[in-house]
């Protein structure tokens, strides 16, 4: 286990709380119930988009992008203050063939395959006495301490969350939540049959009311979460979103990023979001994988900026699902 990262100092007063909350909400079992929770497993989903992401240097988004137009490609995005556009390569050109051509443009930095992203976990058991994992990381002792407090935020990057739940109602900040998915202001995960609910599992994990005779104690029940959207009912995403995400996560000056999602890809758009945000002072946390057949990390957990959590079973041996390596920073109730 990789313990040479350092956290800011400018976390110094929150780290602690944090920390805990970071040890559990990627990974661990036990949350609010989700109403039509379905799994990813098994479902053949491509590793790419067939689209490009082509960064761009600053104030060339829309030159770069008529150039890439009168190449042949369609311009499905521009993302001018994240500094990259998404194209689609011209019919009957290859995706590694038309990023040679790309790298010719002036102004770019890099194209790359737009990868696929996936939540990383399904947790379960929505009562307290199955909590397991908050009595392992000794919960109840910390709530004699401290339970959080409304001035900490921590960004849940997932399938967004259910924003009328009872065990959240007035721990969510509806004010800035946002869904990269369907492009609105409005991050509601579970609000049918049809969507997975995984974003509302992890904000039960961390923020859950408790002493309320209801569903789930949250690890912080005092804290704020912002929800944000990236990931569709399945739980798949483009790591486009996922880097607009945590963009704006870090732009609310959110202390904390939760990430329980990866993918196998290095991805630059995705690592420039993630310096951006440790800039701006935000404290990302993610979880390792769930592919127990690799001995490394998912990104954006393998990037040593981001404190990477695996988990453990009840017997706080390693989960059979869980992906560890090289730069594993902490293990945490998972199984």
């Amino acid at each position: 286990m990789n313990t040479g990262r350092a956290i800011s100092g400018a976390h110094a007063r929150v780290a602690r709380f944090l920390l805990a909350v970071a040890l559990v909400a990627p990974t661990a079992l036990g949350a609010i119930p989700a109403r039509g929770a379905d799994s990813t497993a098994g479902e053949p989903t491509p590793a790419t988009t067939g689209e490009l992401i082509v960064g761009v240097e600053p104030n060339t988004s829309a030159a770069v992008a008529l150039k890439a137009e009168a190449a042949g490609a369609e311009v499905s995005e521009v993302q001018r203050a994240a500094g990259f556009i998404v194209v689609q390569p011209p019919a009957g050109d290859s995706a590694a063939h038309f990023t040679d051509a790309l790298a010719e443009i002036p102004g770019v930095r890099f194209a790359q395959p737009e990868h696929r992203v996936r939540a990383s976990f399904t947790p379960n058991d929505p009562e307290f006495a199955d909590q397991w994992n908050m009595q392992a990381v000794g919960a109840s002792g910390a709530w004699d301490v401290q339970r959080g407090r409304g001035a900490v935020k921590v960004a849940i990057i997932d399938t967004g969350v259910d924003l009328l739940h009872p065990d959240l109602i007035g721990r969510i900040d509806t004010v800035h939540d946002k869904d990269f998915v369907d492009g609105d202001m409005v991050a509601q995960d579970v609000g049918s049959s049809e969507l997975w609910g995984h974003g509302t599992h992890v904000a039960g994990i961390i923020a859950a009311d408790i002493d309320n005779g209801r569903d789930v104690a949250g690890l912080g029940p005092g804290i704020t979460i912002l929800p944000i959207r990236v990931l569709d009912s399945k739980g798949w995403g483009e790591d486009s979103d996922l880097a607009l995400g945590i963009r704006y996560a870090a732009d609310q000056g959110v202390d904390v990023i939760n990430v329980s999602i990866g993918g196998p890809n290095d991805s630059q758009v995705l690592l420039d979001a993630v310096n951006y945000a440790v800039s701006k002072g935000s404290l990302i946390v993610a979880a390792s994988g769930n592919d127990p057949s690799k001995a490394y990390l998912d990104f954006p957990a393998a990037y040593p900026q981001v404190v990477a959590v695996g988990s453990v079973n009840v017997a706080l041996a390693r989960s059979n699902f869980s992906q560890y390596g090289d730069g594993l920073d902490f293990v945490a109730p998972g199984s």
